[in-house]
């Protein structure tokens, strides 16, 4: 009965440490890289690689 409870929980652990992981992983990788002075600089960026990748080759 522990056994099976151990295990129940530990695999619960699991899945719930790497949701987590997985979402902190997102949020890091939406943030920009600059401080808030220069956060334009990253905006301006984004905004002319998304153009970029719009013009048909």
């Amino acid at each position: 009965m522990f056994s099976y409870t151990f295990s129940e929980v530990q695999g619960n652990s699991d899945i719930y440490w790497k949701f987590q992981r997985y979402n902190l992983v997102v949020q890091y990788h939406s943030r920009p890289s600059l401080a808030p002075p220069f956060i334009i600089l990253s905006h301006i960026n984004l905004f002319i690689r998304r153009i970029i990748r719009k013009v048909p080759s």
